[in-house]
């Protein structure tokens, strides 16, 4: 409430207070607070802004690029059967998915490169996973798995709905569905990890 308004208010609490009935002050000052607008306290974070075709590409080529790199050692360094096949898996999946993107790209017109960089978000995780001791690399590989699913799932979405490059949307569209599998499979069979 801002001062202005807030002063009203008061100078009638003290004016009934002062007549004695303090039950009306109260009932007029709740009065006065039920009609004022309220404000909440909780914020809602924007909107997270929609990549260009040039900034979707390249993040969905880094992305491809990490999980076919961390599948391979997942593949070679898992202890668990399950996350070795969720590793091979990965590496299937996403080296499919990268020619896909090629050949979206391909389709669109436009002459995007696709990337072959990983991010330095993507590289230091790959670190983090090359160096895990080997009784906790399972943990490390799939907690590491998550967040890029995550990632990529939010990328795909938002350039799904909003991008403008229709042969890209078409690809985020249809491969949004496959990193929610692979993300709704990593927390499984993260949870089920000691």
């Amino acid at each position: 409430m801002s001062i202005a308004r807030a002063v009203p208010v008061l100078l009638a609490v003290v004016a009934l207070g002062a007549c004695g009935r303090p039950d009306d002050a109260q009932r007029m000052a709740a009065k006065e607070a039920a009609t004022q607008p309220h404000k909440s306290s909780v914020t809602v974070p924007p909107p997270a802004p929609v990549p260009s075709a040039a900034d979707f590409v390249a993040r969905s080529s880094a992305a491809d690029l990490f999980e076919v790199q961390s599948g391979q050692m997942g593949q070679n360094r898992a202890a668990r059967p399950q996350v070795r096949a969720f590793a091979g898996n990965l590496v299937r999946d996403h080296t499919r998915s990268s020619q896909e993107l090629k050949k979206a790209v391909a389709e669109s017109g436009y002459t995007i490169q696709a990337g072959q960089a990983a991010t330095p978000e993507l590289q230091a995780a790959m670190s983090a996973i090359g160096s895990a001791a080997p009784g906790d690399f399972d943990r490390a590989f799939m907690e590491a798995q998550v967040k890029a699913h995550e990632q990529a799932l939010a990328l795909m979405q938002a350039y799904a709905q909003d991008g403008d490059v229709p042969s890209l949307k078409a690809l985020a569209a249809e491969q949004a569905g496959a990193i929610a599998q692979h993300l709704k499979e990593a927390r499984e069979l993260l949870s089920s990890l000691p």
